[in-house]
């Protein structure tokens, strides 16, 4: 009896000593460099600094469609500038890399760039004449990353008569945001059709502003449409004709507010 006590208090000790090690090769893990805790805070950082960049492109993007609207032409970018100046959830705008400024601060009337901050996110954008985001904090924006940011998860088609590339997106929640306007009543307006392999899901053409059909006429339909993807699928947008100086332009890309 005394030896079978024995036994098990050895069992005991030894499964104690384990347990120690073995908690002891966890903790050093986990704290050590590129452990559990460092690869979680890198995946956190990497995640909020592309729903950083999508804010930042939708609202280029955005005003680019709302532009075209009102004006039939594209923005400059001190014309991003100024409206990226009354949106709340800027920050910032200025010429110059400053990540502790507030307010706005673009003197030139042709700027070659501009640096701006969403209040969210602590990232520094810079937006160059074309309106593209090219650098971040600092760091240029290779074309590759670019290519593996948003190109990979967004679908863009411009113009009439014409589709996008069929892309493969993964589950998850999405928005369309379209733009098509004519010189005439709405019904001469590009329609906007997105299509789930192969098959039409969407079809875009909701009016905000159609002033009649005479000869002075203007329409121009607009909308934002949600939709979901319950597993991979590949989708495309195609854009109709229209008549009477069309345009449309349209864009998919994740739902960041889901």
């Amino acid at each position: 009896m005394k030896k079978e006590k024995a036994i098990t208090l050895i069992s005991l000790v030894v499964t104690i000593v384990i347990l120690i090690i073995l908690a002891g090769l966890a903790v050093k893990l986990s704290l050590r460099e590129n452990g559990i805790f460092d690869r979680a805070r890198e995946a956190k950082e990497e995640t909020n600094k592309q729903a950083a960049t999508e804010t930042i492109n939708l609202k280029i993007t955005n005003f680019q469609m709302d532009k075209y609207a009102e004006e039939q032409r594209m923005p400059t970018l001190k014309e991003l500038s100024l409206a990226l100046g009354n949106d709340n959830e800027i920050q910032y705008v200025t010429e110059d890399s400053k990540l502790e400024k507030t307010g706005y601060s673009v003197e030139s009337e042709n700027p070659s760039s501009i640096y701006t901050k969403l209040n969210k996110y602590s990232y520094e954008f810079e937006i160059n004449s074309s309106l593209e985001v090219v650098s971040i904090n600092g760091v240029k924006v290779a074309a590759e990353d670019k290519k593996n940011s948003m190109e990979n998860i967004t679908i863009y088609a411009n113009g009439v008569n014409t589709k996008s590339e069929a892309k493969k997106l993964p589950k998850g929640k999405y928005k369309l945001i379209y733009m098509s306007c004519s010189f005439s009543s709405y019904n001469c307006c590009p329609i906007i059709y997105v299509y789930k392999n192969q098959q039409c899901i969407i079809t875009g053409q909701k009016i905000i502003y159609n002033t009649s059909t005479n000869w002075d006429a203007y329409s121009c339909t607009s909308d934002i449409v949600l939709f979901e993807l319950e597993e991979e699928a590949e989708i495309q947008i195609n854009i109709s004709n229209g008549s009477y100086c069309p345009y449309a332009v349209a864009i998919i890309i994740p739902d960041n507010e889901q």
